[in-house]
């Protein structure tokens, strides 16, 4: 099996401190809720932004990151204000504050300059901050949202699948972030804690120490050869499957037509992009009561 890059090599975060003069984007001009999500990270934390404009002005924005692999329903401002989520003495953010301090001297930027760009100066800023620019961009393009009644926060729900013919069983895990009453974001993955197979997994001398539990969308990602389902008559990989599987419930603020029976084997040909079968996703977003 070829060898792969870590599971768990962690993207940099999009972290800004004290904020001082820039060239922010504008802010909208119709009034209303804005909000954007990024792209999880190897460890499943994801940015999130929203912002509020009346009268063509930010008078509201929280910038934050939510979990969206291991279910856990505080988000990392929260953690870090309960002493939770702690940057460790070697990380060069860490002199500059806390994780919920820069996340919340983002929001005072936006709020305070009427927006964020890329080409913007942050006085103090030691790591790349282009992502919350991203999101004020996506969020601004997307126009204002239109609330739900979902319950907000985030929503998590596995299921486990019949073992394949080694063994291995395969839990789907399926995250929905709810924000404003509506789907912003959705993460369908698999896991096994197979300690044989992980065991086998041609491990990298430099990938650090052997994880108890791994991921098919990271294994599939961060080695093409895993999982890339050719033999299911297309050229996408798990991963990008999964991800339609994910775009199209945010899409449809869940499965749609999809979970009133149109099934062969598990799988659908309703979702473009993905020929996986996906009856434990929809078991698992049935259990969230969504």
């Amino acid at each position: 099996m070829k060898k792969f890059l870590s599971l768990f090599a962690v993207l940099a975060l999009a972290i800004l401190v004290t904020a001082c003069g820039g060239n922010a984007a504008s802010a909208p001009k119709e009034d209303g809720i804005y909000q954007a999500m990024g792209t999880p990270a190897a460890n499943g934390w994801t940015n999130i932004l929203q912002f509020t404009v009346e009268n063509g002005e930010i008078t509201s924005v929280d910038y934050d990151s939510v979990n969206m692999m291991t279910g856990e329903t505080r988000t990392k401002r929260q953690l870090a204000a309960a002493g939770e989520y702690t940057l460790a003495p070697s990380d060069n953010r860490a002199e500059l504050g806390e994780i919920d301090k820069q996340y919340g001297a983002v929001a005072d930027f936006i709020k305070e300059h009427n927006g964020i760009s890329a080409s913007d100066t942050i006085a103090g800023a030691t790591v790349n901050y282009a992502d919350a620019a991203t999101l004020f961009a996506a969020a601004k393009e997307a126009g204002p949202i239109t609330p739900g009644t979902l319950p907000n926060g985030m929503h998590y729900a596995t299921v486990d699948a019949e073992p394949n013919p080694s063994g291995v069983v395969w839990t789907y895990a399926l995250s929905a972030f709810v924000q404003n009453g509506r789907i912003l974001g959705v993460n369908a993955d698999s896991f096994t804690d197979n300690p044989e197979f992980i065991a086998g997994l041609d491990w990298p001398a430099d990938a650090g120490e052997r994880p108890t539990r791994v991921y098919k969308n990271a294994l599939s990602a961060m080695d093409p050869s895993l999982y890339d389902l050719t033999t299911a008559g297309t050229d996408h990989p798990y991963y990008e499957q999964s991800k339609a599987v994910a775009d199209w419930i945010v899409a449809h603020q869940g499965f749609g037509d999809v979970n009133l029976g149109n099934l062969t084997d598990g799988a659908t040909d309703a979702i473009a992009g993905a020929t996986i079968g996906i009856s434990p996703w929809i078991e698992a977003f049935n259990k969230m009561g969504l």
